[in-house]
């Protein structure tokens, strides 16, 4: 029959005054008392941590796997427990299991192996947490050296005030609070089965190195590291402007296969054209990008002039800038014929030209069987018939221009304070360009919402020749002569507007903004610096800057004057909304800024 245990009345006073707060139990007690002390704690123990596992399992915790062997393992006999403890709980028992176990939880007393064992004194001071090796045994914990402050583990917080009034100078390292007494304490049994008191409590308390150690490393993949964008723009290589005028020029073979294409219709063309008497002096003039040696991406657009030479021509002008003509004929034996194409007031209508030219190559273009050849409609004040040889996307388009070829360059007043190249290629190569025959083509001059039917002054032919001999040296770009750089910062300009008209196509935006703003902006940079120095291959990202401020002037200005006629404004209201221009040069300046990504999109 098992004993029962007593609890005497002076054990229970002895327990409440002993200065540890230690239940004393009499001899009378003995070894089954003591295990009866523990059974107690264990089952208040019990139904503390099922409780604290239902808090943690509705906070979403997982549960503790260290004090899962010390809920589940049964309490052994011997020292610590019996059978007849279950019946006989002694609450001074309890109060001792929970102080030894808030004091092992403080690291002060090492774990308690029965009612005998060896006592440390109590000091204050940072809490040691001790170790598990294995499932219901609880390692040593460490313990401080004499003179030694205790190492702080790192996230943990400082001791409080109340803490450093218990120490009195004592010194001790700072560690972690221990925790509240009677709070989350496990008893602790025998030495055939010792329980880990407060681990489960401990435990909660601090995080898991596993579980933060993963959520340190999610955060760091996720999160970029300081510094992390202009490192990785650093490492890019560098794209420059001399890879993009390698991707923009042409290739001789594609080049060589275009033209012959081209070569031949117009030869079918110009044949047919000549049969016609009011148009049988006609010469074939190469103008445009493709003559200049300027034209980017792809060989598909020619500009062909048809020029009726020789002519005797008396202008009148039409227009304040004296770009715009009317033009009468003079005596000009053998070119009878063109007086067909005169309107009621003598004048030669352009008009009437351009449309007789456009019956005569449209009936031609049915009887060509080598091409595919088509005709385009014809576009409002377009002074050019367009032609289209093959199928998309491969199409070249061909415009031809009808030209009237007459008098002499500074026949026009408006033209005298013109081409102002003497710094830049001198006074003899101007005297040439002055000689030359003025040239004018079809075109449409717009009076408020009338157009009138005209002819505007073309200077192509000159133009052509300006760029072809564009260095203040004869041997400029030669081969015995140094390299400049001036062509090749206008086919970037002329590259940067066609890629921003193609980007902002949907708006329209950029639709009034041409080529031939970028050929004339050019003109005047050669001749704002006229020296091949200043214009040096070598230095193609420096001059193409320089010259980029100069465009970028004009349109913050809306001026840009015609090379040939100075009192012609590109960027006038009239023809131009000062809006777009200035809308212009803050996409280019944006550009600029982020190095081109337009150019290597």
């Amino acid at each position: 029959m098992p004993e029962q245990s007593f609890v005497s009345p002076l054990s229970e006073s002895a327990s409440q005054s002993h200065p540890r707060g230690r239940g004393i139990s009499d001899g009378a007690d003995g070894k089954n008392g003591a295990g009866a002390r523990l059974f107690c704690g264990r089952r208040s123990l019990l139904r503390r941590e099922k409780a604290g596992a239902m808090e943690r399992k509705r906070k979403g915790f997982k549960k503790d796997p260290a004090a899962a062997p010390a809920e589940s393992a049964p309490a052994p006999h011997g020292r610590g427990g019996g059978v007849g403890n279950e019946r006989s709980p002694s609450p001074l028992g309890a109060g001792l299991a929970e102080h030894q176990a808030s004091r092992v939880n403080e690291g002060k007393e090492p774990a308690c192996r029965g009612r005998n064992a060896p006592q440390r004194p109590r000091k204050e001071g940072g809490s040691l947490r001790g170790e598990s090796d294995q499932a219901g045994r609880r390692l040593e914990p460490k313990e401080k050296q004499p003179g030694a402050a205790q190492k702080v583990q790192p996230g943990a917080p400082k001791a409080g005030a109340a803490d450093a009034a218990c120490r009195k100078g004592e010194k001790t390292g700072e560690g972690r609070k221990a925790p509240r007494k009677g709070k989350g304490v496990a008893p602790q049994a025998g030495d055939s089965g010792e329980v880990a008191l407060g681990a489960s409590q401990a435990q909660r308390d601090e995080p898991d190195p596993v579980r933060a150690d993963a959520a340190a490393q999610k955060k760091r993949a996720c999160q970029k590291p300081r510094g992390a964008p202009e490192e990785a723009s650093d490492q890019k290589p560098v794209r420059s402007l001399r890879e993009v005028l390698k991707t923009i020029t042409l290739r001789q073979e594609a080049v060589s296969r275009a033209s012959e294409r081209v070569n031949k219709v117009m030869d079918l063309l110009i044949t047919a054209i000549k049969k016609d008497p009011r148009f049988s002096s006609i010469e074939k003039r190469g103008t445009g990008s493709y003559y200049e040696h300027l034209k980017i991406s792809k060989p598909d657009e020619f500009d062909i002039m048809l020029a009726l030479p020789k002519l005797r021509l008396d202008l009148e002008s039409c227009d304040s800038a004296g770009a715009f003509y009317f033009v009468k004929l003079k005596r000009n034996p053998g070119k009878a014929g063109l007086n067909n194409f005169l309107n009621d007031e003598e004048q030669l209508s352009a008009f009437k030209m351009l449309s007789e030219l456009r019956n005569i190559i449209k009936k031609e273009v049915k009887k060509i069987e080598e091409e595919n050849v088509t005709v385009m409609k014809k576009k409002a004040g377009c002074p050019a018939v367009t032609l289209l040889i093959g199928e998309p996307p491969s199409a070249i388009s061909v415009d031809i221009i009808l030209a009237l070829e007459g008098g002499r360059h500074n026949q026009c007043n408006s033209t005298k304070e013109g081409l102002n190249i003497e710094r830049w290629l001198g006074t003899k190569v101007k005297r040439k360009f002055c000689n030359k025959p003025l040239c004018l083509v079809p075109k449409n001059f717009k009076d408020g919402q009338c157009l009138i039917d005209c002819w505007r002054l073309s200077f192509s032919h000159i133009e052509k020749d300006i760029i072809l001999c564009h260095g203040s040296e004869k041997t400029c770009c030669e081969s015995e002569g140094k390299k400049c750089c001036r062509k090749d910062c206008l086919k970037l300009l002329k590259y940067l507007l066609e890629l921003l008209k193609t980007k902002h196509e949907n708006r329209n935006q950029f639709d009034k903004f041409f080529s031939y703003h970028a050929k004339t902006a050019f003109f005047q940079a050669c001749v704002e610096w006229p020296k091949d120095s200043e214009w040096l291959e070598t230095k193609l990202d420096d001059c193409f800057e320089k010259f980029l401020d100069f465009f970028l002037d004009c349109l913050k200005n809306a001026e840009l004057r015609h090379f040939f006629i100075p009192e012609f404004n590109f960027f006038s209201t009239d023809r131009i909304d000062t809006a777009k221009c200035r809308a212009l040069a803050r996409v280019i300046e944006s550009e600029r800024n982020n190095r081109f990504p337009i150019f290597f999109s």
